[in-house]
């Protein structure tokens, strides 16, 4: 907007010389302003409305607060601010400026002070592309990676019951249903995280925390865990431990009958009866944990696999299962959306990530092809003796490209640096992270690098093809 105005001074010159007053050369700029602002307007309030809930669920807050009385006055700001640079500054201006003095110094404008701000552009796009690429693929990491069992079409709920026979009936009415595959519990489902238990050594001192769970016998079947050697715990002082219980234990390959001293002193000590392959305990925020489980009676986390469809099955396992047990509190939900949840903070900041990527593109986008039209009619009548001199058009195309690579190129390293300094700390929050080294944002760089070249040969293509004769031959 700013170095057009240059060009604009022609023009309203010849407005002033056919008529046209301060006032009206004034409004001018304000209507064509207004028009453009109003415009944007309309387009915000269409993308608020379409994404609403995204936006929301990014902001933490209702849509509605944000232009609530005591706040309206930040977007009227920007309103404001955009209104008095685009219209008011310009049209003051020329309203003002006697239109001898429009023409006489009327100038070509120049590009130092455009350089630093295309820097600026190119080296935000860079480092938003590569905090986007990183971000995206280690929440699609964490969400796609193994955990050790099988959560597809599992519903749970926490239902607690008082009685060896309230328990049966309970287990019969959940095998009973045709859409139910299987009906197992444990203390707490994997994903969420469990209990610890002190393990301590044969003087009684502490040796580590382990997390500990309490699981019905056919559990680790249902979930699809594997018993790596030996079965696993029926007697109330038997264990099973997992791999990595064993190795921080230093036990080595002899596992089973081993005798595990711990803190509980109403348990005593237990035999180890069993070894399980390690799961994930938790999220993918935490390392893998040490684990002894042991075995229970049916109840509290139920765990139960549904037939397909899912959804359908599990609204109607939730109907059924509260008139069954109407003095319990019955709310079954999918334990695949719960460890998606796990990450919900994750695909909030991919989401804002992603569209600041969009909107930084654009902008950058906008910048470089503003700058590369200015610097074609400004060096117009420069490219047209070149040509009459023999140069080629591909030379003419790449004499603009590397004028504005100068610039792209620090900027695109800066910028990647940057998001790889950035992402270094963000990933320090994960225990388990994606395995991405140096050429991903290599790639990064050289498609930012690439797009730039393409977007100055496309605004290029035309001068550096027309005949010079009609840019020498033009005022």
């Amino acid at each position: 907007s700013i170095s057009s105005l240059s060009y604009r001074a022609k023009a309203v010159g010849v407005h002033k010389c056919n008529g046209a007053s301060g006032g009206t050369v004034f409004s001018m700029f304000l209507l064509e302003t207004g028009i453009i602002i109003l415009l944007s307007l309309i387009l915000v309030a269409f993308l608020l409305l379409n994404f609403r809930e995204m936006i929301e669920e990014m902001l933490e807050v209702r849509l509605t607060s944000l232009f609530a009385l005591g706040r309206i006055w930040v977007p009227l700001s920007v309103i404001g601010i955009l209104f008095l640079i685009g219209g008011v500054i310009p049209g003051r201006m020329f309203s003002r400026i006697p239109v001898s003095q429009v023409f006489r110094h009327y100038t070509e404008g120049k590009k130092g002070w455009k350089r630093p701000l295309l820097f600026i552009q190119f080296l935000g796009v860079a480092f938003i592309c590569g905090l986007m690429c990183v971000i995206m693929a280690q929440y699609h990491y964490v969400l796609s990676k193994d955990t050790g069992y099988d959560a597809r079409r599992i519903a749970t709920s926490d239902i607690y019951f008082e009685s060896d026979s309230e328990r049966d009936a309970a287990r019969q009415f959940f095998r009973g249903l045709p859409y139910v595959e299987d009906v197992e519990s444990a203390s707490y489902p994997p994903c969420i995280g469990m209990s610890g238990m002190r393990i301590l050594n044969e003087s009684g001192q502490s040796l580590f925390s382990s997390r500990y769970c309490v699981e019905t016998e056919n559990y680790p079947k249902m979930m699809g865990m594997t018993m790596k050697e030996g079965r696993m715990a029926r007697e109330r002082n038997e264990a099973v431990v997992n791999e990595t219980f064993a190795k921080t234990m230093r036990w080595g390959d002899d596992v089973v009958g081993r005798i595990v001293h711990q803190g509980n002193t109403g348990l005593g000590d237990l035999r180890v009866v069993g070894v399980l392959k390690d799961f994930h305990t938790a999220s993918f925020y935490v390392s893998q944990q040490p684990l002894i489980v042991r075995c229970g009676r049916f109840g509290g986390s139920i765990h139960v696999r549904l037939k397909e469809p899912f959804a359908e099955n599990l609204r109607r396992l939730n109907t059924e299962a509260a008139t069954a047990f109407p003095t319990k509190t019955v709310d079954f939900y999918s334990l695949e959306f719960e460890m998606q949840d796990a990450y919900g903070v994750v695909r909030v900041f991919r989401d804002a990530t992603i569209l600041a990527a969009v909107v930084m593109f654009f902008v950058m986008l906008m910048g470089l092809i503003g700058y590369t039209t200015d610097e074609v009619r400004r060096r117009s009548k420069e490219i047209a003796i070149r040509k009459v001199n023999g140069a080629e058009s591909s030379t003419i195309l790449e004499m603009l490209s590397r004028d504005v690579l100068w610039v792209a190129t620090p900027a695109v390293i800066m910028g990647t640096i940057g998001s790889w300094y950035v992402n270094g700390i963000w990933m320090d929050l994960f225990a388990i992270q994606v395995p991405l080294g140096w050429p991903v944002y290599v790639l990064v760089g050289i498609a930012n690098l690439l797009i730039i070249t393409v977007c100055v040969i496309w605004k290029a293509w035309r001068i550096a093809n027309e005949n010079p004769v009609q840019s020498i031959k033009s005022e």
